[in-house]
């Protein structure tokens, strides 16, 4: 079952991309950068999804749509859409997977989608290993191991993650342990590691 789920989603996740140069081909749940959010759900529908802020800029902010009170998902039990204020525009988008055993389950997924990006596109990408500890507004003694995959013409940054939250935080934030896959444009990755924090 676990096999299936990965082919699953690297065919979805990849498929359209993999014949294509452009970054704007690549989908998470049919949504792709550059998407006019509103092309896939209706302005109230969209005015229903949390909604979250950066602590030093509001010049980008998240949408959350979790499955199945706000969304119909193929494969994540949510997506964020990350848009620029006063825009419908999708600068990056993450699905998310909760299902998980425990954390060496999320972290083989983890690895075995990072394998099928490198044979896919390795004349594409450059990769960089990270493993860190999250801050994550309880305790700090969450984990986290991520892979950032970059186009070589930088126009986008992938990254595959599992987030194991420590049990305080799991609590104080209602947050669960997760997979996430996520593609980030150029503009909003700039932004996240220069005004966002």
């Amino acid at each position: 079952m676990k096999r299936l789920l990965i082919i699953i989603i690297t065919t979805l996740f990849f498929n359209s991309w993999s014949n294509g140069d452009d970054i704007k081909d690549f989908q998470i749940e049919g949504i792709s950068i550059g998407d006019n959010l509103i092309d896939h759900f209706s302005l109230e529908h969209i005015n229903s999804f949390d909604k979250e802020y950066y602590p030093k800029s509001k010049k980008f902010y998240e949408q959350y749509i979790h499955f199945p009170e706000k969304g119909n998902f193929e494969i994540y039990d949510s997506i964020t859409i990350s848009l620029k204020q006063n825009s419908y525009l999708v600068y990056g988008i993450t699905g998310s997977l909760m299902n998980f055993k425990n954390f060496d389950e999320c972290l083989n997924t983890k690895d075995e989608i990072v394998q099928d990006i490198i044979s896919n596109f390795d004349s594409r990408i450059i990769y960089d290993d990270l493993d860190t500890k999250v801050f994550d507004y309880a305790d700090n003694k969450s984990k986290k191991s991520q892979i950032q995959i970059r186009t070589l013409d930088n126009s986008a940054l992938f990254a595959v993650d599992c987030t194991d939250w420590s049990d305080e935080a799991e609590k104080k934030n209602n947050w669960k342990d997760n997979l996430g896959v996520q593609i980030a444009s150029s503009e909003y990755e700039n932004f996240l590691r220069n005004e966002a924090y």
